[in-house]
């Protein structure tokens, strides 16, 4: 009779059980044995994991010999992967590259990484969240950064998601970039409606970045990609973006920053709190606490200043630099064709993608903020 109820359990029985997973809630949630990188991918790899499905990761301290890749472009499907919380899971060495579907949600969320360890994401999602990761004086991961986003797939790509309620406590590199089609160097991107509020960009939200001492360094960058920065708490770190004075790259397209909180404690390591150089935005309802040596805005013009190899080398002055508009062809491979343009305008003006431009036509950027000399 024993044996009897034993089977009956076993056949009956909620759970789907390998050695290093176990599938509960229809087979839907699955849970490593450890939060070691080979549990975790034993989790992934297993033929329950489909489209919907959540992988949770269990308490413990792990250090990952590579990067963990999750391919979820290849299959076309949705995944969360989910820490036991800040603190609990926590993972070193490396971090994840996620390569996200059109058309497809991901989710990563839920514990602490240091070291190397980063988040790195590829594909064409435009739903994908980042959200309540603890990043404890990281040094960087994809391209020295410790999130890096960065469309992939066909010319045209583009991704978008949103990265909130994070820390970033001494962060020794950059925290996020966001850079434009690695085809086409951000061409897609200039080439989209500019769209201000709208959902085609990556929105950092809700977020804490916190340095003991000044060192110039920078929350976020961006060259040939779109973001918006709210809601955070920044202190003694700088925001900014790229112009297109980089070989290959396009200037960042759009930025809308408002509504944070920056503090500086040592203007003297300080050199400014928003740099902008490139691109068309929004920048108000900002707080800047505490001096910085330029105060808290500076504004890069290039028809004074330029800087960067061939073909961003020379001043802008309406006839030496010249670009690609079109999706045929890489900005760093202008010589000739239908789409190598001269990019500056007479005189020095407009720049290449500069502060203000939106494609062929220049903006007003709008800046309202308090402290520091408030910038009109």
């Amino acid at each position: 009779m024993k044996k009897l109820i034993l089977i009956l359990l076993l056949v009956l029985s909620p759970l789907t059980i390998n050695a290093a997973c176990t599938w509960t809630v229809g087979d839907t949630v699955g849970t490593a044995a450890t939060c070691s990188q080979a549990n975790i991918e034993d989790c992934l790899d297993d033929a329950e994991c489909t489209d919907g499905d959540t992988i949770n990761i269990p308490a413990g301290s792990c250090a990952f010999t590579s990067i963990l890749d999750v391919d979820l472009a290849t299959g076309t499907k949705e995944l969360t992967i989910l820490g036991a919380g800040e603190g609990v899971t926590n993972i070193s060495g490396h971090g994840f590259k996620i390569t996200g579907a059109d058309g497809k949600a991901f989710r990563l969320s839920g514990m602490t990484f240091s070291g190397g360890a980063g988040v790195t994401i590829y594909g064409q999602s435009k739903t994908w969240i980042v959200d309540n990761i603890y990043f404890d004086h990281c040094t960087g991961e994809t391209q020295g950064r410790i999130i890096w986003v960065r469309a992939s797939g066909a010319d045209t790509a583009y991704t978008s998601g949103v990265i909130h309620h994070c820390t970033f406590d001494n962060p020794g590199v950059i925290s996020f970039q966001v850079r434009g089609n690695s085809t086409l160097g951000g061409n897609e991107t200039w080439g989209r409606a500019l769209g201000l509020g709208g959902s085609d960009a990556v929105y950092i939200e809700d977020c804490t970045f916190d340095m003991d001492d000044t060192r110039n360094r920078w929350v976020v960058d961006c060259d040939g990609g779109n973001y918006v920065f709210r809601h955070n708490t920044v202190t003694n770190l700088g925001l900014g973006m790229h112009d297109a004075i980089i070989t290959g790259l396009r200037g960042c397209r759009k930025w809308e920053i408002y509504e944070n909180d920056f503090n500086i404690v040592n203007k003297w390591d300080m050199w400014v709190g928003l740099y902008l150089r490139g691109g068309t935005g929004v920048c108000y309802n900002n707080k800047w606490n505490g001096p910085s040596t330029s105060g808290p805005i500076a504004v890069a013009t290039y028809r004074y200043y330029q800087t960067g190899g061939d073909p961003w080398d020379e001043l802008c002055n309406g006839s030496a630099g010249k670009a690609t508009l079109g999706l045929t062809d890489n900005p760093g491979d202008c010589d000739s064709g239908d789409d190598c343009v001269d990019m500056d305008g007479a005189d020095g003006w407009p720049c290449r993608d500069q502060l203000g431009t939106d494609g062929g036509k220049v903006q007003r950027v709008q800046a309202f903020n308090e402290g520091m000399g408030a910038s009109p």
